[in-house]
């Protein structure tokens, strides 16, 4: 995790996609733990920020779409906070990847809604 801090290093880069590749061979129940442990970081009350969060999570859900369909609007709603928007269209792109159907749909719904208006997460 330390090593995906630096969204413009390559390292980093790798490190993000590793976490997918490693964690689709994990049982899914072991994975989603990596997710909540992701979400949390991603959330003010942690203390800290997980600022490649919608990357890492995006790249789960990549390796191993099936199980983790539910993450991806959880990985659109973070869309309105600055910190990730970028990170939000890269994780929604690289799953539309693998799985057109499953991001297509949030990535065209952000992509025309209006600045303030995507969805919230609750």
């Amino acid at each position: 995790m330390a090593l995906t801090y630096d969204k413009k290093a390559l390292l980093s880069r790798r490190a993000i996609e590793a976490i997918g590749e490693i964690t689709s061979s994990m049982p899914p129940e072991e994975a989603r733990q990596v997710i909540q442990r992701v979400l949390w970081m991603m959330r003010e009350e942690s203390g800290g920020c997980a600022w490649s969060g919608p990357e890492i999570l995006g790249e789960i859900v990549r390796g191993n779409p099936k199980p983790f369909e539910d993450i991806v609007p959880i990985i659109a709603s973070f869309y309105e906070e600055e910190i990730f928007k970028s990170g939000v269209i890269r994780a929604l792109e690289r799953i539309a990847e693998v799985r057109p159907g499953l991001a297509r749909p949030h990535l065209n719904r952000l992509s025309t809604a209006p600045a303030g208006t995507a969805s919230r997460r609750s």
